[in-house]
């Protein structure tokens, strides 16, 4: 039309093609041999934990975080041993150098990127599905590594679109997020804390990753690579609580959010952050809070309460 000029639009994570996209729940002795190829990759953990090995640096992922590979990095991903994973995995072609960004870096997520996920997990498993190619004679453990992504007979046609820009909405969040946050971790430069604040940021992301699990300051110290002398003293100096009282105080926070937005009872409440017992549970929320987890969920009910904390 006369005085109408086309205006390309720019996309600066331009997803092309897909190699894999599922979400596995592996055992806790699950491994891989380890492989490179030529098309990004990023493995996210649900639930669990996650060794991670790239270019001769190995690392833990955590729950609610996730790594990037680059093309022809060598990587090697297995369990802990100790605790079954549920991870999701996507392969996929981006030739954009902003791509370059994820490079050998671990990020934290938050809600809306998890969303994102979740979102791409649901409409990927509609539109495809993943057949196994795996040698005569080889192990089990070799199932990441061998097979094609085929599509779904009778899938919504909308489902694959879906899968495509929410993956870029994906890249494109994270990539805006972490411009501005510590979230990020360089697993090449693990030991480049800049200060006692990002340090402290980045323990109290682990422990809210980690609720539900057994942490020991041990563990936390190995996986930041600092000592616990000096981890304990400056996390102090920072928040003025040590690390174990916040791991209580964020605990009993999402206790309270459980009681108030979910229909779990207590016991499951009790496990799912992380304490040993439903007795154990109770005394520590009486003693945080006044009230015992039934005097708290009835205030609820009948006050209407809420917790700004």
């Amino acid at each position: 039309m006369a005085g109408y000029e086309r205006l390309t639009l720019n996309s600066i994570f331009p997803v092309e093609n897909l190699y894999t996209l599922f979400y596995f729940e592996l055992s806790k002795t699950f491994f891989t041999r380890g492989e490179a190829h030529d098309f990004w990759e990023f493995v996210y953990v649900d639930k669990g934990e996650l060794m991670v090995t790239a270019d001769g640096n190995s690392f833990l992922l955590s729950a609610g975080s996730a790594a990037f590979h680059h093309p022809n990095q060598f990587h090697i991903v297995k369990a802990n041993g100790i605790i079954a994973p549920n991870i999701l995995v996507v392969t996929f072609d981006c030739k954009s150098s902003y791509a370059d960004f994820f490079s050998n870096k671990t990020f934290i997520l938050d809600d809306t990127e998890k969303k994102y996920l979740s979102d791409i997990a649901k409409a990927g498993t509609s539109a495809f599905y993943w057949q196994e190619d795996k040698p005569d004679g080889q192990a089990d453990d070799t199932r990441l590594e061998h097979g094609r992504l085929l599509r779904q007979s009778g899938a919504p046609i909308e489902d694959e679109q879906i899968v495509k820009a929410t993956l870029e909405l994906f890249l494109l969040h994270l990539y805006q997020r972490t411009k501005r946050q510590s979230s990020v971790r360089d697993f090449n430069k693990t030991t480049n804390i800049k200060s006692a604040g990002e340090l402290s940021g980045s323990i109290i992301s682990y422990l809210e990753a980690h609720l539900a699990q057994t942490v020991t300051l041990r563990e936390i110290s190995l996986y930041f690579n600092v000592s616990p002398s000096k981890m304990k003293k400056a996390f102090r100096l920072q928040t003025g609580d040590s690390i174990i009282d916040c791991l209580i105080h964020l605990r009993i926070k999402e206790a309270k959010r459980l009681i108030r937005e979910t229909s779990l009872n207590f016991t499951q409440i009790s496990e799912k952050v992380g304490f040993s017992s439903i007795h154990h549970f109770s005394n520590t929320f009486k003693k945080k809070t006044g009230m015992t987890p039934t005097e708290y969920s009835l205030s609820i009910k009948s006050h209407g309460r809420v917790d700004i904390d």
